[in-house]
């Protein structure tokens, strides 16, 4: 890390001089005083290295308000469920990242791209010197558990994932039929409603359903799921990887810029594994966007810890930032995710979930504890300059008592050796 240091602390000739002259310390002495003061200011005034390709490509995390966000919460004590294909737990931005894991019927283990890309996407710690290469996830603090499935199990991994701990739960799959009708899918809006009794946050992607209105698919259709479609860098609908409906709740990140119809390069890089030697691959569609509106969603459970789930996403669509049709549309839902927002703004819990409930779905108990909003510093991820100064010049301060200390006692040792010399 290359630290920006302030110019009023700066380590010179000048600050050896003026300290010196003004209370008459041997220059070792100064140093130590203009060295304690800076060290502190440097730890705070520090920017991250230079990221790679990857990390590069992540927009989201300064167009969402992410990397402010993190000044005040990354997810640590959240634990978040992901149904997906396996996930590479080897992978070098994911290591010790899985807590727990099951492979439910249908699951394929060989196949590890699509859930390696998802938990990298939701909580990667990237890795390098100070994890500055590779993908950084939205909640780079929080834990995996993986339920392996291909998308015949969303029900059985929401309950597995529920008895597992997770708090959040991200589902990067969408069945495009009316899964609301039959057993099927009254089982799965059960397993949903489970998962609400349980104070559980659900996020779904919408599906890829090239933006057509009523084309919502499930689980993210149900009632209470937060069902996420895909916008573009840009902040326009990803007109290929999004789909429409009264469901869409927020909107995401699927791909870089607007491409065409199977196309991955407009997308962007995310960890796979499983393809040969590559650890990192094009990746796009709602099944990006998903983990990192369930990113947000570990940010603002970890930030409230007492916050139930309603009120959890009661904040994450409240503080959407609109787009589209003024307030709530089909096409982006409230808006584009904003975590910094969703921490700071001062939204008002709520009992119910905003987006429904299933049926049987059990309505979540009300916070047990006051989750006042405390805005934090827009402008810096750390503390300020002010309390950098009054850091940094308290540090010194000490440094040069002690200093003073040291030089009256060597020059009462002096007098006194003196005096014993004088006396003989």
């Amino acid at each position: 890390m290359s630290p920006m240091l302030s110019p009023s602390l700066s380590l010179d000739a000048g600050c050896l001089a003026r300290v010196g002259s003004s209370l008459r310390m041997p220059r070792f002495l100064c140093f130590l005083a203009c060295l304690a003061a800076l060290s502190l200011t440097s730890i705070f005034f520090t920017t991250p290295a230079s990221a790679d390709e990857v990390r590069a490509m992540e927009f989201w995390l300064h167009d969402y308000g992410i990397e402010h966000a993190w000044a005040i919460s990354r997810g640590q004590g959240i634990s978040v469920g992901i149904l997906d294909l396996k996930v590479d737990a080897s992978h070098p931005d994911l290591t010790g990242k899985v807590r727990a894991g099951v492979r439910l019927q249908g699951g394929d283990l060989e196949d590890t791209g699509h859930g390696t890309a998802v938990a990298g996407l939701l909580a990667g710690h990237g890795h390098g010197p100070d994890g500055s290469n590779g993908m950084i996830g939205v909640a780079p603090d929080a834990v995996l558990i993986s339920a392996v499935n291909a998308g015949s199990d969303v029900g059985a991994g929401i309950v597995w994932a529920v008895n597992h701990g997770a708090r959040v739960i991200s589902i990067s799959q969408a069945n495009t039929g009316d899964c609301a009708l039959g057993p099927f899918g009254e089982k799965q809006q059960e397993d949903v409603a489970y998962a609400e009794s349980r104070n559980v946050v659900i996020v779904a992607g919408a599906g890829n359903n090239d933006g057509l209105p009523n084309s919502v698919g499930c689980p993210a259709a149900f009632p209470g799921v937060v069902a996420v479609t895909g916008v573009v860098k840009d902040g326009s609908i990803d007109k290929h990887s999004s789909a429409a409906g009264p469901q869409v709740a927020v909107a995401a990140a699927s791909a870089t810029t607007q491409q065409s119809k199977n196309s991955t390069t407009n997308g962007y890089l995310a960890p796979t594994s499983g393809r040969g030697d590559l650890q990192y691959d094009w990746f796009q569609g709602t099944s990006g966007a998903t983990p990192i509106v369930a990113g947000v969603a570990a940010l603002i459970r970890s930030r409230y810890p007492h916050m139930n789930a309603a009120s959890v996403i009661n904040r994450i669509i409240r503080t959407a930032t609109d787009k589209g049709a003024p307030g709530r549309d089909d096409v982006y839902g409230y808006g584009i995710v904003n975590a910094y927002d969703a921490l700071t703004k001062n939204i008002p819990d709520v009992n119910e979930n905003p987006l429904g409930h299933v049926a049987g779905g059990e309505i979540a108990s009300p916070s047990s504890a006051p989750t006042p909003a405390k805005a934090q510093p827009s402008a810096d991820i750390g503390p300020s300059t002010a309390v950098i100064a009054t850091v940094g010049a308290a540090a010194a301060a000490v440094v040069i008592a002690v200093a003073i200390l040291a030089i009256r006692r060597d020059r009462r040792r002096r007098s006194t050796s003196s005096r014993s010399r004088g006396r003989k």
